[in-house]
């Protein structure tokens, strides 16, 4: 386990627990009984995907832990926005989201065009799906990468799909583009809702040839051209889900549709009911379950505890 000193208010130490999750608590192994523990969920924004027989956008990562804060002290909060969408080249990767500017999460990776004849951001070739976003990192400690996005079939017009924070993208076979890679599963706000899925990758030039789905946790389904079935239904990408982090569905060939844009990313912190509300700015969305208070923040702010 590595700990480091951080400031007098925030205190980390990390440990690999899975790919996706760090651990924080105070300096000593116990954090102080009046200090809360804040639970939080950390997405980045998802990366729009390309067209072209573009791969799908990788989703935003997704970083989970706990941590001891001090009260009276204001903590930022940044959320990551989505990578937009495009008709070729590499698609736009997401953008990062923080909280208190010590756990920090990066967005997903753009995906690849048919013919582009260069992997983007570590995929495997031309019309590859994006790479999901990497994260879980206090600083200068990286604890997590995200997984790579699918191969395609070049010679057969069928893309990848995007990776994620838990798992590489779906790669195409000769007739059906790769799936999105499905996302980070969390319970942090009573309910059990995935984070950081992948795009779907797009299709081609046949009825025979299917477009790939999104993954779950908000992944955009592909676009499809020329008799292609699946995916979105139109040769346009489909739009990765607001506020998770998914990451947009890749656009076909005719009539250069383009990628759909990557999901914006989201916040959550969670702490006991036995301590008080805290104050924030920002406008987050408040709820209460299971003995914790929920702060849900779809844009940046800050909060105090």
């Amino acid at each position: 386990m590595a700990i480091r000193k951080l400031g007098s208010s925030f205190t980390v130490s990390t440990k690999s627990v899975s790919a996706v999750t760090a651990v924080v608590s105070s300096s000593s192994g116990a954090p102080a009984a009046s200090n809360p523990i804040v639970e939080y969920l950390v997405v980045s924004g998802g990366a729009g995907a390309t067209g072209t027989i573009g791969g799908g956008g990788g989703g935003g990562s997704v970083i989970a832990g706990f941590a001891s804060v001090n009260t009276g002290i204001s903590y930022s909060v940044t959320v990551g926005a989505g990578g937009a969408g495009r008709q070729s080249g590499g698609g736009n990767r997401g953008g990062s989201s923080k909280f208190a500017n010590y756990v920090i999460g990066l967005g997903g990776g753009g995906s690849s065009s048919w013919g582009d004849g260069i992997p983007y951001l570590q995929n495997l070739g031309a019309c590859g799906g994006g790479r999901g976003g990497a994260g879980g990192f206090d600083t200068f400690f990286i604890s997590a990468f995200g997984y790579r996005g699918g191969n395609c079939s070049f010679s057969t017009y069928v893309a990848g799909g995007g990776g994620s924070s838990f798992q590489a993208g779906g790669d195409a076979t000769t007739t059906v583009a790769g799936k999105g890679a499905n996302g980070v599963a969390s319970s942090i706000t009573g309910s059990t809702l995935y984070y950081g899925g992948g795009g779907g990758g797009s299709a081609h030039g046949s009825s025979l040839r299917t477009a790939g789905d999104g993954g779950s946790g908000g992944g955009g389904a592909a676009g499809r051209t020329e008799g292609a079935t699946g995916g979105s239904g139109s040769g346009t990408g489909a739009a990765g889900t607001t506020n998770t982090g998914g990451g947009g569905g890749g656009g076909g060939y005719s009539g250069l549709p383009y990628g759909g844009s990557g999901g914006s990313g989201v916040v959550i912190l969670s702490y006991s009911t036995s301590f008080a509300n805290a104050t924030s700015t920002g406008s987050p969305v408040y709820s209460e379950s299971g003995g914790k208070r929920i702060f849900k923040f779809t844009g940046s702010g800050s909060i105090t505890f």
